[in-house]
C-alpha cells in the first residue's frame, strides 16, 4: 500500500512482491521493485472497496524491478 504523502526529494519506495507458491513461501522468488516517489504515486489506484487500500499490479511495476542501481549513493 502506497498512500498519498506530501512531495519529498531523494524518496524511494522498495517493495517486495513475496514468493507464494502452492506449497507455501519460496524466498527465492520474491521480487524486488525500486520505485521514486512519484512514480509509485502514479502507479496507484485507490480501491473503490475499500478506499483506506490502494495498490498496483506487479506486472505494472515491472519496469522497476530490481532497479538497484537508481537508489542514491
Amino acid at each position: 500500500m502506497v498512500k498519498p504523502k506530501a512531495e519529498t526529494p531523494d524518496l524511494f519506495y522498495i517493495l517486495v512482491r513475496l514468493g507464494m507458491t502452492p506449497n507455501g513461501m519460496d524466498r527465492c522468488r520474491d521480487r524486488f521493485y525500486v520505485l521514486e516517489q512519484g512514480e509509485a504515486a502514479n502507479l496507484t489506484r485507490l480501491n473503490s472497496n475499500n478506499p483506506s487500500l490502494s495498490g498496483f499490479s506487479s506486472s505494472a511495476a515491472a519496469p522497476y524491478q530490481n532497479r538497484w542501481e537508481r537508489l542514491p549513493t
